[in-house]
């Protein structure tokens, strides 16, 4: 008599077949089934599958419960059901091998395919991990009901499958196939945002395509997912391979140099140096300095300024220590400082700082007096250290920097000469700053780089609005939003006010330009409960700071009627 072909199949929905016909079972028998075959071969105690069979709610008598289930199995099972489930105290043993279960059979393929690698075979470790992957079916144990034990496998197994992914992309990428990884790498690293190996290895594969910049941006973009959203910097392997992107050279040595050597599975960090990088006595004995990161997140609504954000960057390729984003009240400065900003902070390793300078607020402004100990604690100094004096406070904060590449962003600066305290006398260093004032105290005397930041054009004041109110609304009442856009003169903090009123209500703009045209536009302009957050506002803060001939100008050509003004009246 020949003995019946079992397969058991975990890597999916729990599936049994003998000699290829699938045997059906219930869902308390499928559960019990599926927690032995997790752990083939090994005794499982009754108080254990009573546990996972119901977790904390366990029915009376639950081991007879346990025991009829046992036996309904069997007999689902055929004829060789006691020799594949056998009793052993304290409990029971589903025997299979890898030849009848996935399962084993997976995690035989990941294992021998991660000791081919490290040998550096990476054929066979290619082989193993395809076979591997062919052999998973869907999410394990998708098809069962809800228990303890499920969700731990589920999330094991659901490790080793982006292991064994992951593995196979390396191996493509060592034997020549980096186009094909390519693919299947961009589809982790956006399945996984924060994981580190994937997007090492889609770095190492852009790189060998010839696309060195996209590397580099794909390393820009995780380093600060990693850092906004875990407070952490990429590990020592990662930073090494982009510092190797950087300098044009090989990237093969940081994923092929042995186990030690390779990109962390995980994202936990071991105090102990990277053996890829040469540790002299000296270097390993110097403390390791702080990185702030101070810059506050990006605008989500920011649009257009495609020509501010090139002048920004020719700046950054000129090597200018200092630049300036100049404009009037609500024109979107900050939001422009911050974007560019995050952009380029990969340029800056050794961190950014961010001052609110309050130039045009009503607290009173932040002097450099108050500011250097910031910046000092920014950089690593503890309170005690700061020296009391202003120019030893200053001396210290340019002797820090000296050696550094750092972006020091100061936002609301009303007055040319707090800045030129406040000034690195590094090359390596840039210091941003945002104001009303055209600072040209700043151009003239200490070379300062100037960007005027205007309104928005109208195709980008469009773009503002569907953002805020949605797309579907502005489609819906085009020439309503294009009227909204004139009222708010293409002015980012009165286009995102209007946004905050209207929300996504239908026919909720027209209403609201009505609204704008018979309470008057300041009235209107401004988000309830945040005073501070209105057109008025900030205007009235900029008319506060104007001398007093200018007021009574300002007040004198506000009596006028008409609007166009000529330069003689």
């Amino acid at each position: 008599m020949l003995t019946p072909r079992l397969r058991f199949r975990l890597l999916g929905p729990l599936d049994v077949e003998i000699d290829g016909r699938a045997v059906s079972l219930t869902g308390r028998q499928r559960a019990l089934c599926a927690v032995l075959l997790l752990h083939a071969n090994h005794v499982v105690s009754v108080d254990r599958l009573i546990q996972c069979l119901w977790d904390d709610r366990p029915p009376g008598a639950g081991a007879a419960r346990v025991r009829a289930l046992v036996a309904e199995v069997r007999r689902a099972l055929g004829p060789s059901g006691t020799d594949l489930l056998t009793t052993r105290r304290p409990g029971y043993v589903m025997h299979a091998g890898p030849a009848e279960l996935d399962l084993l059979a997976f995690e035989n393929l990941v294992r021998d395919g991660s000791r081919a690698a490290a040998d550096g075979d990476w054929r066979t470790a290619r082989r193993c991990g395809e076979e591997a992957l062919e052999l998973w079916r869907d999410e394990p144990l998708a098809d069962l009901p809800e228990m303890g034990v499920r969700e731990a496998e589920v999330q094991r197994l659901g490790e080793l499958h982006l292991v064994a992914r992951e593995s196979v992309a390396e191996a493509e990428i060592e034997t020549g196939r980096h186009r094909q990884a390519i693919a299947e790498l961009l589809r982790l690293t956006a399945a996984h945002p924060l994981r580190e190996r994937p997007h090492g290895l889609l770095m190492a594969a852009l790189h060998q395509d010839g696309r060195s910049a996209e590397a580099l941006e794909l390393y820009t973009a995780l380093r600060r997912r990693m850092v906004d959203e875990l407070g952490m910097e990429p590990s020592v392997d990662l930073r090494d391979l982009h510092h190797r992107l950087l300098g044009g050279g090989r990237t093969g040595a940081v994923l092929t140099g042995g186990p030690g050597a390779r990109l962390s599975r995980s994202h936990s960090r071991s105090p102990s140096p990277s053996p890829l990088q040469p540790q002299t006595q000296a270097s390993s004995a110097a403390p390791e300095r702080p990185v702030p990161r101070q810059l506050p997140p990006t605008p989500r609504r920011f649009v257009g300024r495609d020509r501010e954000l090139d002048r920004l960057d020719s700046c950054l390729h000129g090597a200018e220590p200092l630049a300036l984003i100049v404009g009037p009240a609500g024109v979107g400065k900050s939001a422009l400082a911050l974007n560019w900003a995050h952009r380029v902070a990969d340029r800056f390793p050794d961190g950014q700082l961010f001052l609110d300078m309050r130039g045009f607020d009503n607290a009173e402004p932040m002097t450099p007096d108050e500011a250097l100990p910031l910046l000092l604690q920014g950089l690593g100094c503890a309170p005690r250290d700061i020296p009391l004096g202003a120019e030893a406070q200053t001396a210290l904060y340019r002797t820090l920097l000296a050696d550094r590449r750092v972006l020091v962003v100061l936002d609301d600066v009303a007055d040319a000469s707090y800045v030129r305290r406040l000034l690195p006398a590094s090359a390596g260093s840039l210091t941003l700053v945002t104001s009303r004032d055209k600072l040209s105290g700043l151009v003239t005397l200490d070379g300062g780089y100037r960007v005027s930041c205007d309104v928005l054009d109208s195709a980008a004041a469009l773009e503002l609005i569907s953002g805020a109110v949605g797309a579907e609304a502005v489609a819906a009442d085009p020439d309503a939003a294009t009227r909204l856009v004139e009222l708010c003169d293409r002015l980012p903090l009165a286009l995102c006010v209007a946004g905050s009123w209207i929300g996504d209500r239908p026919g909720s703009i027209r209403a609201y330009v009505r609204d704008l045209a018979d309470r008057g536009r300041l009235a209107r302009l401004h988000v309830e409960g945040e005073e501070s957050v209105a057109v008025r506002a900030a205007l009235d803060l900029s008319y506060g700071t104007l001398p007093d001939e200018a007021r009574l100008a300002f007040r004198r050509l506000g009596t006028l009627p008409g609007t166009g003004r000529s330069v003689p009246a």
